[in-house]
C-alpha cells in the first residue's frame, strides 16, 4: 500500500523510534567497552561478541525498525511525493535490514551475510536523500542542504575507508553516516 498523502499518526515515529535505539544501542556498546576496555571494530561485531548482547540487539531493532521505516513510508515518502520505485527500494532496504539484523557480523558466511545485507542498506541509505532531492516536491531550503551535507559527509566517509590506515576508525564512520541519515531524514520529514 503507497500512500498517496501523509498519514499524521507516523509523523512523530522517527523520535520515538530513534530514542529507544539510541538508549539499547549505547548500553550495549557501553557495557562491553566497561567489560573489555574498548569496543570492537563496528556496532555489528560489538553487539554480536554474546548470545544475549545479539538477542537483545536483534529484538529491539526488530521491533524499532519497522517502526522507522512506517515512518518514512507512511509520512516522508508522501510528504516529499515520492514515485513508487521510492516504496519498492525502501522494502528491500527493510528486509536486508533485518537480514543483517538476525544474521550476526560473527564468523565465516554468518559474516559475509551480514555484511552485504549492510552494505545494500547502507546504499539505499545514500540513494534516499538523492532520490527525494531530485523528486521531491515541497523540499525546504533547509532540507536541501541537508540532503547536499549528508552526501558530502558520506563520500568524505567512503574516500576514508579507502585508505587502510583510515580503516580502523570504521566505528566512528557507522556512527556519523547513520546518525547524519536518521537526523536527516528528520529533518526533511518536519520543515
Amino acid at each position: 500500500m503507497i500512500p498517496s498523502n501523509p498519514v499524521a499518526f507516523w509523523q512523530y515515529f522517527d523520535a520515538i523510534t530513534l530514542a529507544s535505539l539510541f538508549i539499547i544501542i549505547t548500553l550495549l556498546l557501553f557495557a562491553y567497552r566497561r567489560k573489555h576496555g574498548r569496543l570492537m571494530m563496528t556496532i555489528s561485531q560489538t553487539v554480536a561478541s554474546t548470545k544475549t548482547t545479539r538477542i537483545i540487539f536483534s529484538i529491539s531493532m526488530t521491533i524499532f525498525y519497522p517502526l522507522y521505516y512506517s515512518f518514512i513510508w507512511f509520512w516522508v515518502g508522501p510528504k516529499t511525493g515520492m514515485p513508487s520505485s521510492f516504496y519498492y527500494l525502501l522494502l528491500a532496504s527493510a528486509i536486508s535490514e533485518m537480514v543483517f539484523v538476525w544474521i550476526p557480523a560473527t564468523k565465516g558466511i554468518s559474516n559475509k551475510i551480514h555484511t552485504l545485507a549492510f552494505a545494500f542498506v547502507s546504499i539505499v541509505m545514500f540513494t534516499v536523500p538523492l532520490l527525494i532531492l531530485r523528486y521531491g516536491t515541497g523540499l525546504s531550503a533547509i532540507s536541501k542542504v541537508g540532503v547536499i551535507t549528508f552526501t558530502t559527509i558520506a563520500l568524505i566517509i567512503g574516500g576514508m575507508m579507502l585508505v587502510k590506515k583510515y580503516q580502523k576508525y570504521m566505528l566512528i564512520y557507522e556512527v556519523v553516516y547513520c546518525v547524519t541519515f536518521l537526523s536527516l531524514m528528520s529533518l526533511i520529514a518536519h520543515t
